[in-house]
């Protein structure tokens, strides 16, 4: 096409009128530029929830947004309650799990374990299930409760501190304990027979301050 003095003019590649997908390609090139902030994951969700709710007869903007935050605080305070749920179960199981002794077991159970190995010449193991009894009562009497890892040491300085008339019997039968359990590296709590880390008195008063903290009230 010539121009005034006859030189031909260049026609411009960009059409005057772009049709819709060309318009959304120069569209998308102009935001990609540099110079368009892009907005973030929280801006797009919170532009969606005041889109969502913009149809609503009545709602003012940013309803969405009250929504989405009242939504967030509810879901919070679910987890909160839920874990604190959670958390008693678990305090429960422990407490019911025990580190001394066998939830299943009561302290009529021990005594009656403890007198039969006593009887059996087996005083170490009759001072484990006499002090096992021991436990048992103070935790029946909401005195102590046995929990995983707990020692004989804590539990006597426990009894010695709730019970003053027997503290110095408590703390000796955990000595006792400590001894017929630990006293001796080479294997478990010796049977009827073996050489034994404890004596019979030391059995005998152990059974004998069971039973009288379970009698006790």
């Amino acid at each position: 096409m010539p121009g005034a003095r006859g030189l031909p003019l260049h026609v411009s590649s960009v059409p005057v009128e772009p049709s819709a997908d060309e318009a959304r390609r120069l569209l998308e090139q102009e935001l990609a530029r540099p110079g368009y902030p892009r907005p973030s994951l929280l801006e797009i969700v919170l532009g969606w929830f005041d889109d969502l709710f913009a149809g609503v007869p009545g709602a003012t903007p940013g309803v969405g947004v009250a929504v989405l935050v009242a939504l967030l605080l509810l879901l919070i305070a679910l987890l909160a309650w839920k874990l604190r749920d959670l958390r008693s179960v678990a305090e429960e199981r422990r407490r019911r799990a025990g580190g001394l002794t066998d939830p299943s077991w009561s302290a009529v159970d021990y005594l009656a374990e403890a007198r039969a190995h006593l009887d059996g010449g087996a005083h170490d193991r009759a001072v484990v299930a006499a002090f096992r009894a021991l436990v048992v009562a103070l935790d029946d009497r909401d005195l102590l409760h046995d929990a995983p890892g707990r020692t004989a040491q804590e539990v006597g300085r426990a009894a010695a501190a709730a019970l003053p008339p027997y503290a110095d019997r408590a703390r000796r039968s955990a000595e006792v304990f400590d001894a017929a359990c630990y006293g001796h590296p080479d294997g478990p709590v010796p049977g009827a027979g073996e050489p034994q880390r404890t004596s019979a008195s030391d059995a005998e008063e152990t059974l004998v301050l069971a039973s009288e903290l379970r009698a006790a009230r």
